[in-house]
């Protein structure tokens, strides 16, 4: 036959990525899936936040703290985005206790930005 109905299923699955858009190990694959869905959710606070602001604006919504729930939003999604998994550690298979991934293999933003180099 040979046609867009032959296509496995599994064919149409897509490997997850790190933050540098590298195809991750089978055994990481959770985790970065999990990313994706970490970054909608910090995608949706931003979109909740400017709705509040919006709401704020209208004659039922005056009574908000506007300026509280914004920067709660914003605290939220920055919380939310420090630990999103980054990237996999460079650490050695062997390696059990590492001190960057803490043996889980993967890095989050944060560890990711303590590991680089400190510039001169």
């Amino acid at each position: 036959m040979g046609g867009w109905t032959d296509i496995v299923p599994s064919a149409l699955f897509i490997m997850p990525t790190d933050a540098y858009l590298k195809e991750v190990p089978p055994r990481l694959s959770q985790v970065f899936e999990g990313r994706r869905k970490l970054l909608d959710i910090c995608e949706a606070l931003g979109l909740l936040q400017a709705e509040i602001e919006y709401v704020f604006t209208q004659p039922y919504g005056h009574r908000l703290d506007c300026e509280l729930l914004s920067k709660q939003f914003e605290q939220l999604a920055v919380s939310i985005a420090a630990e999103i998994p980054h990237s996999q550690c460079d650490c050695p298979p062997s390696e059990r206790k590492c001190p960057k991934c803490e043996g889980r293999r993967w890095l989050t933003a944060t560890q990711h930005r303590q590991a680089l180099p400190v510039q001169k």
